[in-house]
């Protein structure tokens, strides 16, 4: 078996992450395990990959436990219903965003911010502060204890949000396993969730601490293109290595300014299947 571990700052964000992780790896050899900065277990040998709830616990990750081994962090999202539904709310009032901390309330404050929410509207808020300070609409993670109230609206969101695709996609490319992408169970996932790849310096970052298999040759890597204006939003090393160029000439680049053969295959963008086509000649 080989293991793709689950690692946070507390056991909470564990069921959420499996809910969805468990469908897409069905029927494969690769099994989930956990452990957090409160819960640091003996971890098993055969982890091929880290899955951190936030960017500093994969740097805790990367620097203390597991040396050599792809290393990601989860760029949180919502359900595409729930997204529409804020921006929907943000137009009319502010959004009250609350957790049990402030820290963690302004991180869900920058995930919505990246989800297309509107700054401006949304209010961080922890239990430090007093009720008559929250809005109207409260979205609430991490369970506050904020008491009802009429004319309070109270949204519940279960732990952090739910995993972003574009992070699904760069795990399963990093294991070597982006056939995961084509089965029913991603697919249905990535029509539920609203889609939004990292930010351009997001990504550089990642390249910085992404940590690549040593003493291995690179033979194939993952390019990520938005589904609608085809730009480039997410591209590996390994792919960086085979293309021979760099993140910054491929990043917010059209597909087809990179890929020029292309073109002739644009009706099967976006279908599910396989075809191997040659790159300059090779």
């Amino acid at each position: 078996m080989k293991t793709i571990l689950i690692f946070s700052f507390s056991s909470d964000d564990w069921a959420g992450y499996r809910k969805t992780l468990e469908p897409m790896l069905a029927g494969t050899d690769i099994s989930l395990e956990e452990a957090s900065l409160q819960d640091l277990r003996p971890l098993p040998e055969d982890i091929i990959a880290v899955l951190a709830s936030s960017y500093e616990m994969a740097l805790f990750a990367e620097e203390y436990l597991l040396p050599g081994i792809p290393v990601l962090w989860i760029n949180h999202t919502l359900e595409k219903e729930m997204v529409l539904r804020l921006k929907e709310i943000s137009r009319q009032s502010g959004i009250s965003v609350a957790s049990d901390t402030m820290f963690n309330s302004e991180s869900r404050c920058r995930m919505l911010i990246n989800l297309g929410i509107r700054e401006e509207r949304l209010r961080a808020w922890c239990p430090d502060m007093d009720e008559d300070q929250l809005e109207p609409c409260v979205l609430v993670f991490e369970n506050p204890q904020i008491s009802e109230k009429e004319g309070r609206v109270l949204i519940p969101i279960e732990n952090r949000g739910l995993i972003g695709a574009d992070t699904l996609m760069e795990l399963f490319g990093s294991i070597g396993r982006l056939d995961l992408l084509n089965t029913e169970a991603f697919r249905d996932y990535f029509q539920r969730v609203f889609y939004k790849a990292r930010q351009a310096n997001d990504i550089l970052d990642i390249g910085d601490y992404y940590v690549e298999t040593r003493d291995k040759g690179v033979k194939n890597g993952f390019v990520m293109f938005s589904s609608e204006e085809r730009i480039i939003n997410y591209c590996d090393r390994n792919a960086m290595t085979l293309l021979q160029k760099t993140g910054r000439q491929l990043y917010g680049r059209s597909i087809y300014d990179v890929f020029p053969f292309l073109q002739a295959h644009q009706e099967k963008i976006g279908k599910p299947g396989e075809e191997l086509l040659l790159y300059d000649g090779r």
